[in-house]
């Protein structure tokens, strides 16, 4: 408590005023609620003959009295930067990675800041609101989830299959873009084949150069 709040009215005037200057100084309870606030608190201020006033959040809990749900007067408020970044960071690496909706008080409780700690923090590591964050996590979640469904890119062991050199000669067509050709040999479609999947194909390490030149792709 500071010089400046050391008495009950200096401490009521702050209240009324809800000067920032004494969000740390001191504790005021209210009798017919059972609980403590910071003089910042953002509530209704209760009748000065229910209030009463405590060095610190401590002194009033062991009164009896609970921490407002509002202003958190249990929490050190103010604390150093680098101690919110490593909160706001831990967060991200933890919950943030569940990738579900969360709204501000949810991700500021979690990483046991206020909300407007969170929030100014938050945007000086990521760049971005926390709300702009967790539609991003969204859209990043839908397009994952909507890629799974339409292709699994896991290689299935069939279509790894070896093209036997026996199974070429002058006779046959070697155009891998043929499907009744193509088709004997391997699973992969020959559309597939045709782009980007063609590396896929495990050929045998003993054909010559002059055999794969034989595939045109």
């Amino acid at each position: 408590m500071t010089v400046a709040y050391n008495t009950d009215k200096a401490r009521w005037e702050a209240v009324l005023k809800r000067d920032r200057a004494a969000s740390n100084a001191f504790v005021y309870t209210v009798s017919s609620t059972g609980i403590y606030c910071r003089p910042t608190c953002p509530a209704r201020i209760a009748r000065r003959a229910n209030v009463g006033f405590y060095a610190c959040a401590s002194e009033a809990a062991a009164n009896g009295f609970r921490p407002c749900k509002r202003c958190k007067p249990e929490r050190a408020e103010g604390q150093p930067e680098d101690a919110a970044v490593i909160a706001v960071k831990n967060f991200l690496a933890n919950e943030g990675k569940s990738r579900k909706y969360q709204t501000l008080r949810q991700m500021s409780d979690q990483a046991g800041l206020s909300k407007w700690h969170f929030h100014r923090t938050f945007i000086k590591i990521t760049g971005m609101t926390p709300g702009e964050w967790a539609k991003q996590q969204k859209q990043l979640a839908l397009a994952k989830a909507s890629a799974a469904n339409t292709f699994d890119a896991t290689p299935d062991p069939s279509i790894m299959s070896v093209i036997a050199p026996s199974s070429l000669d002058s006779s046959t067509s070697t155009t891998l873009s043929s499907s009744a050709e193509f088709g004997k040999d391997t699973t992969l479609l020959p559309s597939l084949a045709d782009e980007e999947w063609f590396h896929m194909i495990d050929f045998d390490a003993a054909f010559e150069a002059t055999d794969l030149e034989a595939f045109q792709v």
